[in-house]
């Protein structure tokens, strides 16, 4: 799981965010169904692709802006909305000649649950990830 230290530091410390505005971001999540991701995007302070990049460098996953395309129909085939759904991924890729499909995971603690429903259920199908903002 993101330690919300890390994110502040690096979004800081990047000069993406002011600490003031990550303090309000905070109060915004508590006590409401909102993630700090989606808190600082409501607010304007943060652009997901900006948060996309700060996940890339904190996770050491590649990031892919899964919002600015929409992934081919066989990746959306391969996964039910359901289970993508109740597994918070988003299918985002496939290489039929290597049965490689990639998902965009918010949380590097995904991946080795995913690996492991891939192994049970998903096979012939190689997992790869990138990281994608939870909001």
């Amino acid at each position: 799981m993101l330690d919300v230290g890390k994110l502040a530091e690096h979004l800081i410390g990047n000069g993406i965010l002011r600490s003031e505005q990550f303090e309000e971001a905070k109060k915004c999540v508590s006590g409401k169904k909102l993630s700090l991701d989606r808190a600082l995007v409501v607010l304007k302070f943060a652009a997901y692709s900006q948060l996309g990049r700060c996940y890339s460098d904190i996770f050491k996953l590649p990031y892919v802006p899964i919002l600015a395309s929409r992934p081919p129909e066989e990746v959306r085939r391969l996964l039910s909305a359901v289970c993508a759904g109740a597994w918070k991924i988003y299918p985002w890729a496939y290489d039929q000649y290597e049965n490689l499909l990639t998902v965009a995971v918010h949380d590097t603690e995904q991946i080795p649950v995913l690996e492991r429903i891939t192994r049970f259920f998903m096979q012939p199908y190689t997992m790869a990830f990138t990281i994608a903002s939870q909001a």
